[in-house]
């Protein structure tokens, strides 16, 4: 059988396992796209720095002094460092070495490169440059990585490496990754066995004292483990269950002795019971006949009180009468005291109306005074017209016939001024009539006004007051026929509960005389159980006994 820690580790070990060969194999990927895009680079680098100072050293030169020279001193370092295989060589346009690491093969044809084969083909029969790469071919059945670029004169310069060379280094990182692997899964092989044992340690423990309560041994013989995770959960749910369990086996023990103790006093009891049975019998007799007697007089008690019922319901129905012939007199009082309010309001607002007019035609009435003073101007006109018409009189008499015609005008301002002093003298009649018309009606007015001040308003808070004391003693009718029938439903209720009592009492007392009846018909019947109670009380006492040889059984 394997075990939770076997199953874990396993777990643990496997999944390492994965991880770390899924982690070695990208790596290693990565790290070869790396190494060789880093080669290519380094290759393409070095040829355009070759290229360059070729360019600077040979370019606008005609007569090419020591080129070979040259040459090899540009060429002969170009190359990956420390790799043999990394060589760079200058073909002209037709394909011959200019330059070579084997000095025999300088001025012959290159072959076996397709690439710069390809790229002299391209310039020679377009003559264009083409674009400098780095490219991957096979040269004289070796794999290799080919960077190249045309420069001065129509020369292509090339550097080579080989891809083996280039991966080389891949080889011993690969090594090295494996043996880190190894290292790593034998690391997580090791973890897993610790942390496997540290949890399996407490489940390991539990099981123990599972096994324990199934042997039914409630010692703590065993500790239960204690932790912060599910285990710990567990664990103080099997503690729990332990304490609850001996509780249990505590109680059924006590249960047990209480049981054989309970089976003893109830035989002592059963035979007390049967004698006591006997004596009851007579003394129920005598309660029947007491029980009789009592229930007759409680049958007049309760008559005397439904009498007393049906009067306090006359009088409260009495009583309501006069609260509902109250209410609706103070209703009426309202009434007529709102009424009286206001008639009151509008009396007294016409009464302002009436003396805001009033004041205003009095004011108005003194301007006719002003009349007068017109009146008297022009009278004053009048004589004056009345001079100047016989100054001009004498005038034109002293002018003799020359003056006629301001005769004739002095004639007419004489007419004009009688006028005018009939007509002052006419205003001033009008004006006297008109003063005396308005001294009598300022004085109605300001009768009118007294009287409504004096006597109307006054009335009218003599009746608001009256209408007052009539409501209140009105409302003191209603309180006083709120209160009796308060009391008088107290009553009620009192006579209801009274009455309630009494058929309580009567029912309890019919009830009493089926129960002794019933007591004494039954009194036989408890000595007959009682036998079979004390049959039952041993029964009882073997299954105690047998109750505690199941609990010895358990350790506590």
């Amino acid at each position: 059988m394997k075990t939770i820690k076997s199953k874990v580790a396993t777990l643990i070990a496997s999944t390492s396992v994965i991880l770390i060969v899924a982690v070695l194999a990208v790596s290693l990927t990565v790290m070869k796209n790396n190494v060789v895009t880093m080669c290519e680079n380094y290759l393409y680098d070095t040829c355009v720095s070759a290229s360059n100072t070729l360019y600077e050293s040979f370019y606008g030169d005609t007569e090419q002094v020591n080129m070979d020279v040259r040459i090899q001193y540009i060429l002969y370092n170009v190359g990956i460092q420390d790799m043999d295989s990394s060589k760079a060589y200058l073909v002209d346009k037709s394909g011959n070495f200019l330059y070579h690491n084997d000095p025999d093969m300088i001025g012959t044809q290159m072959t076996g490169n397709k690439v710069i084969q390809d790229v002299l083909d391209q310039l020679n029969s377009t003559g264009v440059m083409p674009t400098a790469d780095v490219k991957e071919c096979k040269v004289d059945g070796t794999q290799k990585y080919v960077a190249y670029m045309c420069t001065v004169n129509d020369w292509v310069v090339y550097v080579e490496a080989d891809k083996d060379d280039v991966l080389s280094s891949i080889t011993s990182i690969i090594t090295i990754s494996l043996i880190v692997g190894g290292l790593l899964i034998l690391l997580a092989v090791v973890i897993g066995i610790i942390v496997t044992g540290k949890i399996t340690k407490p489940i390991t423990k539990l099981t123990t004292v599972i096994n324990d309560i199934s042997e039914l041994n409630m010692t703590d013989e065993h500790e239960i483990p204690i932790t912060k995770d599910e285990i710990g959960v567990m664990g103080a749910a099997v503690a729990r269950m332990k304490h609850q369990l001996q509780e249990i086996v505590g109680d059924l023990n006590g249960i047990s002795g209480k049981l054989v103790s309970d089976s003893n006093t109830l035989y002592d009891i059963s035979e007390n019971v049967t004698e006591a049975s006997t004596n009851n019998s007579a003394t129920n007799e005598e309660l029947a006949a007491s029980m009789e007697s009592t229930s007759q007089s409680t049958e007049n008690v309760t008559n005397s009180v439904q009498d007393m019922n049906s009067s306090a319901i006359e009088v409260a129905n009495k009583i309501n009468e006069g609260t509902n012939l109250t209410s609706s007199a103070m209703d009426k009082a309202q009434e007529i005291h709102e009424r009286t309010r206001q008639a009151r309001e509008e009396t007294l607002k016409v009464y302002d109306e009436i003396k805001g007019t009033s004041e205003q035609a009095i004011i108005q009435a003194k301007e006719v005074q002003k009349i007068n003073e017109l009146a008297n101007a022009i009278q004053e006109i009048a004589d004056q017209t009345t001079l100047l018409s016989l100054n001009a009189s004498i005038e034109a008499a002293r002018a003799g016939e020359q003056g006629r015609g301001f005769a004739v005008v002095a004639s007419e301002i004489a007419n004009l001024a009688s006028e005018s002093t009939t007509t002052g003298a006419n205003i001033v009649t009008i004006v006297a009539q008109v003063n005396t018309s308005v001294e009598t009606l300022t004085k109605c007015l300001v009768d009118a006004l007294e009287f409504l001040e004096n006597k109307v308003m006054n009335d009218y808070d003599a009746f608001m007051e009256s209408s007052d004391e009539y409501s209140s003693a009105a409302k003191n009718i209603e309180d006083f026929m709120n209160q009796a029938n308060e009391e008088v439903d107290q009553l009620k209720s009192a006579i209801s509960s009274i009455t309630d009592v009494m058929d309580s009492i009567n029912r309890n007392i019919n009830e009493c005389s089926i129960g002794i009846n019933d007591i004494a018909n039954k009194t036989t019947e408890v000595v007959e159980l009682t036998s079979e109670s004390f049959e039952r009380s041993n029964n009882c006492k073997t299954s105690a006994s047998e109750l505690q040889d199941i609990t010895s059984r358990f350790h506590i």
